[in-house]
């Protein structure tokens, strides 16, 4: 049944408040901006109801719910109509957005949080947390504290609905890197290597909270593996499945031990076991080094070097996140099994192991014609940097 948000909407905060929010508008946008506001919000809300129905909860289920990050209220007050009786609880650091909604939205208790932990909240305080875009702006000290304080404040059963940008958003980031001719190659190792990208160059500098503030990219592995030690992780909806973020589905579970997911070998940094099917990563991962020397040795204009590494990296991020996340989020629903032995004292790979291995091959397939595609495209460079006059 649709969703029945409230009519008319709720006030519009100020432009200035806005703004905090959406930082890169300018005065000829704020009327599309105003327009959408609330359009927005309805979005987040209609995620939020998707991610809960996807482990079997619904709003009106629960008794208290806190949004993390709230900022003038536009999600919760969208979600008033939709849990009768509930407890609504705002939280952000932001006080001027707090005293507006505390003076136009009188439906929900709203607090000024600090910007580090703890909250004013008692253990296992609210039973649902949802959250939209904080975690894709802290580093990854920042998150750890955050991530132990809402685990403390939720109820054991509790589920808590957090944000990422993941392979849906660093993709435009690593484009525009590479447009604006800054190598974009040491952001993605970045990612491959630590699971956790954070971009302090960003266009949140000179906002209200710029020491706070940034870009963050999580790949889909080190959400299973780290955020999985705070919580259980449910499910991980991607890509882009809230307005090009990634909604990450997460359980403190009754007996206060995290339920580690099954992590799908990948490409994507240390969460791969070197024991298993990813052993074959050499192969692949030998690529890009390869063409990376290529490009050092010759002399060709860096412009059309540029337009070409970005077609390149796009396919071996491609390469990656297939293996990494999409491939490991649709395995998480998956029973581990165990086939028979193919003889004795031999087991056969496992409908896991199978599909990562074919994986890899398609996508290390692809990647292989992209590469020969730059070196054909490289050596027309040089033959006609020689016939220049």
């Amino acid at each position: 049944m649709p969703i029945a948000f409230p009519d008319p909407r709720p006030p519009l905060p100020p432009d200035e408040l806005i703004s905090r929010v959406l930082p890169h508008f300018g005065p000829d946008e704020a009327p599309a901006v105003r327009a959408a506001w609330h359009e927005y919000g309805e979005i987040t809300v209609r995620a939020q109801e998707r991610a809960l129905a996807g482990v079997g909860r619904r709003f009106d289920e629960f008794t208290r719910v806190l949004d993390f990050g709230c900022g003038t209220g536009r999600a919760l007050s969208l979600m008033e109509a939709l849990t009768p009786g509930v407890e609504l609880h705002g939280v952000d650091i932001d006080r001027d957005a707090i005293a507006w909604a505390g003076a136009h939205l009188p439906f929900a208790q709203w607090h000024v949080g600090p910007h580090e932990p703890p909250l004013d909240f008692p253990d296992g305080h609210f039973d649902l947390i949802v959250n939209h875009s904080v975690f894709t702006h802290l580093d990854a000290r920042m998150q750890d504290l955050w991530l132990a304080e809402l685990r403390r404040v939720l109820a054991p059963g509790g589920i808590a609905l957090l944000t990422t940008h993941g392979e849906t958003m660093i993709q435009p980031l690593l484009a525009g890197l590479a447009g604006g001719g800054e190598d974009p190659v040491p952001y993605l190792d970045t990612l491959r290597r630590e699971g956790i990208l954070f971009v302090a160059e960003d266009g949140y500098i000179g906002s209200v909270h710029p020491e706070y503030y940034h870009s963050t990219y999580h790949a889909p592995w080190y959400v299973y593996s780290h955020w999985g030690q705070f919580f259980t992780v449910r499910a991980l909806l991607s890509p882009g499945s809230w307005g090009g973020h990634d909604i990450v589905v997460l359980e403190r579970p009754e007996a206060d031990v995290p339920v580690l997911a099954p992590i799908v070998p990948s490409l994507a940094g240390q969460g791969a076991d070197p024991g298993s099917v990813a052993a074959a990563v050499p192969e692949v991962a030998a690529v890009a080094p390869a063409v990376q020397q290529v490009v050092d040795g010759w002399p060709v204009p860096q412009s059309a070097v540029g337009r070409l590494k970005r077609r390149l990296l796009a396919s071996e991020y491609d390469l990656v996140r297939r293996v990494a996340g999409s491939t490991d989020a649709a395995l998480q629903a998956l029973p581990s099994s165990s086939p028979p032995a193919a003889d004795a004292g031999e087991q056969a790979p496992s409908r896991r192991e199978r599909m990562v291995a074919l994986a890899l091959k398609q996508q290390a397939e692809r990647l292989t014609i992209v590469e020969r595609e730059f070196r054909e495209r490289l050596d027309t460079l040089e033959r006609e940097r020689r016939q220049e006059p």
